[in-house]
């Protein structure tokens, strides 16, 4: 087992493990809370964009507030099918975290509320087989969804604004990247991404919110930390690989003294005032999903 004695910090890691658990414990490990242990293996996690929420199934769609490791289980409308129209299901956070789309209905975070939205007429959906996916625009006023016609090509309608919109069909010249190209009456449609949890994010640098540390991963693959006013030191050394890429990458610091990084698929934890380090979890801990 990894030595973290040394972590003077009990921060909050919430983890969603290899045994189906969503589990809260700090960041030394020494006590640790199971949140949840009713999540299917595969799972399916999504996280606001402001990085506060985060859903998931367990015996009920739950919200999980990161800020104060509070539950709200969600009462999910009853699905709304349309006849010969498979829906896969979608939901999806808003880039300005207010909404959380489920099917065709609208979760307001603030409020604890739900809205219905009305299904797209029957004229924008002559053809089509199956709904797949949905969108948002990067200024959080329209909703899209994603679906293909009988012959499997690409069909969008978008949902505008944003609670109380109507419907029309948008076009796709391109639709081969992590995001569609969208286009409405001539003009592109800049689209939001969703966010990744931590454990997913990897960054060639990162800065503490006091702006006083720096971690770079620099032209040699090095992770290098610098501290104002203080010595520099590496905290690891990664490589270049043909398949995997450069294979270290930063996910970010905690109370601006720890930084968290990852080797290929191993993420450590590192001191950047005493420069110890250790594995963030045991060695039997596959690939967790991590966020704080």
């Amino acid at each position: 087992m990894p030595d973290r004695s040394w972590i003077e910090s009990d921060h909050p890691l919430y983890v969603f493990d290899d045994e189906g658990r969503f589990v809260q414990r700090g960041l030394d490990e020494r006590e640790s809370v199971v949140i949840s242990d009713r999540l299917p293996r595969y799972s399916r996690h999504d996280q606001s964009s402001d990085r506060r929420w985060l859903l998931y199934n367990a015996d009920a769609v739950t919200l999980f507030d990161l800020r104060t490791g509070a539950s709200r289980a969600l009462t999910v409308p009853e699905e709304r099918p349309i006849a010969g129209v498979d829906n896969y299901g979608w939901r999806s956070f808003s880039p300005d975290s207010r909404w959380l789309s489920v099917g065709f209905d609208l979760y307001e975070l603030p409020t604890n509320r739900w809205t219905a939205i009305d299904q797209p007429p029957a004229e924008l959906l002559a053809g089509l087989d199956r709904f797949v996916t949905a969108y948002w625009s990067a200024d959080g006023n329209s909703l899209f969804i994603k679906g293909f016609d009988d012959a499997n090509d690409p069909v969008f309608l978008e949902y505008s604004p944003i609670p109380n919109g109507r419907w029309r069909s948008v076009e796709s010249p391109d639709d081969q990247g992590q995001l569609p190209t969208l286009v409405r009456e001539g003009v592109e449609i800049e689209l939001a991404r969703d966010a990744h949890p931590e454990s997913h994010s990897l960054y060639p640098e990162r800065r503490t919110s006091d702006g006083r540390r720096t971690a770079k991963v620099d032209d040699e693959f090095r992770l290098v930390v610098t501290s104002a006013g203080g010595p520099s030191f590496t905290a690891a050394t990664g490589r270049y690989d043909e398949c995997e890429g450069v294979t270290i990458g930063i996910h970010g610091w905690v109370e601006d003294r720890y930084l968290l990084y990852s080797i290929g698929n191993v993420p450590y934890v590192s001191d950047a005032q005493t420069g110890k380090q250790a594995l963030l979890f045991d060695e039997e801990t596959k690939f967790p999903l991590f966020f704080w």
